[in-house]
């Protein structure tokens, strides 16, 4: 152990050695040498931050004996994905609003004449788009369309939007909805911009615009909350998510 820890001395921090010498005594009798499941199976025991800390000591041990690291490293991987989502809706945590509550801000906003906000949350609404979904440009009918963008296509008396840019494009491949709501229809004619959204930054700039103080996240939540299976899969559907998603980390 000591040839490992001195071989490391002058390539990391004071801090993340005396890490790596506080998760070696916590892996005080278990055999670093002996196969990964062996290892794996011991290292459950521990806490989930516990086992994300002494697993980076773990590869850097092995990975100097030229130990193989592949099943750690997947598991590894697999704890730490869990982790981030059981945080993320430990922060999301909050009492989500009915969606008679959400119609009705969104309507408020239609009489406010406030179009870009109805717009967004519009399309949250009833097709539960991600952010970047809303990163669109509003076009007439004929105009160009490019590649790798989305669009609002104002036809004689629909929008037609479509969509090439989104988190699951090369699963679902383009998504094209007709719609055909004349509030809407009148919404994208009277909002004088040609873009919805000028922003790298879609996260921050949304709230702004999200009705209840939602963000993407928490707005899919609460369109989902007392959705049956069929509804749910319709939804995933327009989203391009499977069932298997929206049940695991949206209800």
């Amino acid at each position: 152990m000591d040839e490992f820890l001195n071989s490391i001395t002058h390539e990391v921090s004071t801090k993340t050695l005396q890490d790596h010498k506080r998760n070696i005594q916590k892996l005080e009798g278990i055999n670093l040498h002996s196969s990964e499941k062996t290892i794996v199976s011991k290292i459950r025991l521990f806490t989930t931050n516990d086992q994300l800390q002494l697993i980076k000591t773990i590869m850097k041990y092995r990975r100097f004996y030229e130990l193989p690291v592949e099943t750690i490293s997947q598991y590894f991987s697999k704890i730490k994905k869990e982790d981030t989502t059981r945080l993320q809706r430990e922060k999301d945590d909050i009492v989500l609003p009915t969606r008679e509550e959400i119609f009705k801000e969104i309507n408020g906003l239609y009489l406010k004449e406030d179009y870009k906000s109805y717009i967004i949350n519009y399309l949250l609404y009833h097709y539960s788009v991600r952010n970047l979904d809303l990163q669109l440009e509003i076009i007439n009918n004929g105009d160009e369309i490019q590649p790798d963008k989305n669009y609002l296509i104002i036809m004689k008396t629909r929008i037609k939007y479509l969509r090439q840019n989104y988190k699951t494009h090369t699963t679902y491949g383009d998504k094209i909805i007709t719609i055909t709501n004349k509030d809407f229809y009148k919404a994208v004619i009277e909002y004088n911009d040609k873009y919805l959204l000028k922003t790298k930054n879609l996260t921050n700039e949304l709230k702004k615009y999200i009705v209840l103080g939602l963000n993407e996240t928490t707005f899919a939540r609460a369109m989902l909350k007392d959705a049956g299976v069929k509804e749910a899969d319709k939804i995933g559907k327009s989203r391009g998510t499977s069932l298997n998603v929206i049940e695991q980390h949206y209800t």
